[in-house]
């Protein structure tokens, strides 16, 4: 059942809060489309739930408070990574 539907529940929760993320302005157009499409992948049997599984999941734990000060910016620092966004 998970198989079956997951993917495409998760979609339609991802596509509802990054259209009110976009139209809030808490992200770019590119971020945007680039989230959507995620959610197109989603909508794929099986597969699709994996990748939206993984990818929602991902969308949470970035989102922790104190995630970009502390996790993200050390590892582009140490990489030399530029932000693109």
């Amino acid at each position: 059942m998970l198989g079956k539907y997951g993917g495409a529940a998760f979609s339609i929760y991802g596509y509802f809060d990054i259209k009110d993320q976009y139209k809030s302005g808490e992200i770019s157009v590119q971020k945007m489309r680039i989230e959507q499409t995620s959610n197109g992948i989603g909508d794929l049997p099986i597969v699709g739930t994996g990748w939206t599984f993984g990818w929602e999941l991902g969308r949470i734990v970035t989102n922790i408070p104190g995630y970009d000060k502390y996790v993200r910016q050390p590892v582009r620092n140490t990489f030399g990574i530029e932000t693109q966004w």
